[in-house]
């Protein structure tokens, strides 16, 4: 019997149209339902699951197919990993592993899961360092995992069974194992089944229902259904049915080919032997009834579906291509060599979709709202499936869930990235790095120079590094043409002595900072005012012609959007923020947007080049080009420049004494050289690694970084943005957090190093008193001016701290108490002092 019969037979038995003759009127398809979820495969039946664990079983699981898990669940390899690259990732797999092993006491329904451990093997040195950042991020979370010697690793795989002489170590983890995938898809199902969940197969989703931005039913091959919520967990098939809705909901993802091979029985393989993960060879090892599975996750993978995924794609597989893996294979034959010698008794070549930056499609769609998606998990659908719909449904029932997820929030894309020719090309690339080492700063290759900033000539022409943030090409620094940015260390880059050159500027003259990548909105109309007055908790009724560092908080109090805001009229404000926040400050302008139409908000982000100037000899270098006053802090202005034609700007300073140039982006070189031609000798450009040095250096937390959703103005310390005098989003959960306390605090480190070699990059545990862990660290890689020491953020957690509700309070608390912390940078502990 194949493979997919007999996971096909063992499936619970739902309702279905095809076993029930399919009679439309048999099926007893609900009028309505409060959710609707669309997908069975292991990510639609854990949201079901975890929906009817919070008592929501009012809810339609509808899968297209004959059976659950038909689509891409039934060819999973079943690998159960705890260690991810961040905190939040590696508390959603230690959540699944302890579902996976209660589901059967809980379901009656078996998954399979065997508690065989997991080894990661390094043949480099770095990735003998990666391991190493990996251990103590799981210590920090409470995962048990241990360094081993080659000889340790040789034992743990019962003395012979893989080739250890040229192992530089390896990485236990004892908890890991693996399950069967569609046994856990199924188990999912029947525990929402059980209680009182509807699971219907064989039934096609042609339309989610839309009024007013907002779902209001499904239509399906058999009827509508009228629902509250609709969440897509279409795996695959995700980015296609996201184009069925008015409007479309843009689901970045693509499928690739994606290739293991599994032999017949192997006389005395352990049926308890570890999973053997070799990031530096692209391969994985299991055990497999008897036998062994290898997989691979190639350098260059092969994308397929490019027209569209087949109809009745269903417990089916693509053909197999033993060219295409034979490197691969090779590399796992030299792990295991017993491999060679084995059978292959079938290659798997199922695909898989991946998304464009690795990382995970969770939350509510920008487009239309209670519309919910859960897709894209690159190849660890099986592993964090239950993270992944436990933390679904609690954004849909709390609002928010209670992992911080916003790295996946479905809100960080931009339109470019759904385009069929961007993820075609960049998946390519996406499946290789998957097990490729996360060097700090490591940039993708494929689907590049979708934005350009107007001076990218003048930048390339000085020598500019680029990276990629939101599709935009952005200056990382300014070398000599002998530097690239495939420089892959752990340690400190060689390019630091560039960026030392253009932070020296932006302290002792000036730097200009090349910021057009920003988010840029434009907002106006007679209720202007009052819109932002409520979203940003700063007080925003200032004078005309002034500039404000403002937040907007969620109901929670958590940080939603940081920006810079300007009011030039009464009723007519720019509001700036980082690349990063495009999509997401769009949307949360727009739902809070007045019924009465009377604010309207423009994406000015393609329209304006952003400059920005940053030391003491700023306002000289300006007037000098320019003839202008100087600017005060926080003010702004409109300015009319003549270069050959009009030129409106506008210009605004910050409390930093950063000066921001606001120009049409047309107008964008004519600014720039006439700043440079007047300024040769004290204006020099700089790139981001110097802007993002200079904020670590001021204390300056940024999103992604020290800001999110789950982060306060209080924790964050910006306690002087907050307007307690006036109504804004989240002002009582802020009243409520300052009267209780906080529990943890942004704070600011110097690292004790005589050596000069350490470099955070960030996650890298803060310890005090021994060994006892107090927080994470946010932000590195950069170093202090004058001492040329690391510095880094990061938040300490103060649960026995209370009624410190300013920034200064927190302050002089931290530099009273002891500096006994040390930061673990790859596995070294270094002292660190708290700077303030």
């Amino acid at each position: 019997m194949s493979l997919f019969r007999r996971l096909y037979a063992r499936r619970p038995q739902f309702l279905s149209k095809r076993a029930q003759g399919g009679d439309s009127q048999n099926l007893r398809l609900p009028t309505q339902s409060r959710v609707v979820v669309c997908g069975g495969g292991v990510i639609g039946s854990s949201v079901a699951y975890h929906l009817a664990q919070r008592g929501w079983t009012d809810v339609v699981l509808l899968e297209q197919g004959r059976s659950l898990g038909c689509g891409t669940t039934w060819h999973a390899a079943g690998l159960i990993g705890l260690l991810r690259p961040t905190k939040a990732l590696m508390t959603l797999s230690k959540y699944g592993r302890e579902l996976y092993k209660s589901l059967e006491t809980k379901t009656g329904f078996d998954t399979g899961f065997r508690e065989c451990g997991s080894l990661y093997l390094a043949t480099t040195q770095d990735s003998m360092i990666y391991f190493k950042r990996l251990l103590s991020l799981a210590k920090s979370s409470r995962i048990e995992a241990h360094l081993v010697t080659p000889k340790e690793a040789n034992q743990l795989c019962y003395d012979h069974w893989i080739r250890t002489d040229d192992l530089k170590g390896a990485l236990w983890v004892p908890q890991g194992g693996t399950a069967n995938p569609s046994d856990v898809c199924q188990a999912l199902a029947k525990g929402a089944s059980q209680k009182g969940v509807t699971i219907i197969t064989s039934s096609a989703v042609n339309s989610i229902l839309t009024s007013n931005g907002r779902v209001w039913g499904v239509e399906t091959d058999e009827g509508n259904i009228r629902c509250e919520y609709f969440v897509n967990c279409g795996g695959q098939w995700a980015h296609q049915l996201g184009k069925k809705s008015n409007p479309q909901v843009a689901i970045p993802l693509h499928s690739t080919e994606h290739f293991y091979v599994v032999t017949q029985p192997i006389k005395g393989i352990p049926n308890m032997l570890p999973v053997m993960r070799e990031y530096d060879a692209g391969v994985y090892l299991r055990e497999w009834s008897g036998g062994v599975c290898a997989g691979a996750f190639e350098v260059e993978a092969k994308p397929c579906f490019a027209d569209g995924i087949p109809d009745n794609f269903e417990f089916q597989l693509l053909p197999e291509d033993w060219e295409h893996i034979a490197g691969p294979l090779e590399a796992a034959i030299h792990r295991m060599p017993a491999l060679g010698k084995a059978e292959i008794r079938q290659q798997i070549n199922g695909p898989e979709s991946f998304t464009p930056d690795n990382r995970y499609i969770i939350g509510e769609a920008p487009e239309i709202e209670n519309y919910f998606v859960a897709a894209g998990l690159n190849s660890t659908g099986i592993a964090n499936a239950a993270g992944v719909g436990r933390c679904l449904v609690e954004w849909i029932i709390d609002g928010q869930p209670s992992v911080d997820l916003t790295l996946m929030d479905i809100k960080r894309f931009a339109e470019h990235h759904n385009e069929k020719s961007f993820l075609y090309n960049r998946v390519k690339e996406v499946v290789g790095s998957i097990y490729a080492l996360p060097y700090p700063g490591k940039q993708f290759n494929e689907s590049r120079g979708v934005k350009w900033s107007p001076l990218a000539e003048r930048h390339e022409n000085a020598g500019a590094v680029w990276c990629e943030v939101m599709g935009n090409e952005i200056v990382q620094w300014f070398g000599d043409g002998k530097h690239d940015n495939d420089e892959n260390t752990f340690g400190r880059p060689r390019w630091l002595e560039f960026v030392r050159a253009e932070l020296l500027a932006a302290w002792q003259s000036s730097a200009l900072f090349d910021l057009t990548s920003f988010a840029k909105f434009e907002i106006r109309g007679r209720g202007a005012l009052h819109l932002v007055e409520k979203l940003c908790c700063v007080k925003t009724n200032m004078s005309n012609y002034s500039q404000q560092h403002a937040i907007m908080l969620n109901e929670k109090g958590g940080i939603e959007v940081d920006c810079q805001l300007v009011r030039l009229e009464e009723n007519r404000y720019f509001l700036l923020a980082a690349a990063e926040l495009l999509t997401r400050a769009h949307h949360w302008i727009r739902k809070h947007l007045p019924e009465d139409q009377s604010v309207t908000v423009f994406d000015r982000t393609d329209d304006y080049a952003l400059l920005s100037l940053i030391g003491p000899k700023t306002d000289t270098i300006l007037s000098r080009a320019f003839d202008l006053s100087t600017l005060q802090p926080e003010e702004a202005k409109e300015a009319d420049f003549v270069l050959g034609d009009f030129s409106p700007v506008i210009l605004t300073k910050d409390k930093m004494q950063a000066t921001s140039i606001l120009v049409p982006a047309k107008f964008a070189i004519d600014v720039y050289d006439q700043l440079m031609k007047s300024n040769r000798n004290e204006l020099i450009d700089a790139g981001m690694h110097a802007y993002n040095a200079w904020r670590v250096q001021n204390g300056l937390a940024t999103w992604q970084r020290e800001l999110s959703p789950y982060i306060s103005p209080l924790e964050a310390g910006m306690t002087d943005l907050i307007d307690y005098t006036k109504y804004f989003i989240g002002k009582e959960a802020l009243l409520s957090q300052r009267e209780d306390g906080i529990k943890r605090t942004l704070a600011l480190f110097r690292l004790e190093d005589p050596t000069g070699e350490v470099m955070p990059w960030g996650n890298e545990p803060i310890r005090k008193r021994g060994e006892e862990i107090v927080g994470v660290t946010t932000s590195g890689a950069t170093f202090d001016v004058d001492s040329e020491a690391a510095l880094c953020l990061g938040y300490v957690n103060l649960a026995d701290w209370h009624n410190l509700a300013t920034d200064k309070a927190i302050r002089d608390h931290l530099v009273e108490m002891e500096n006994d912390y040390v930061i673990d940078v790859s596995g070294k502990a270094y002292r660190a002092k708290i700077v303030y």
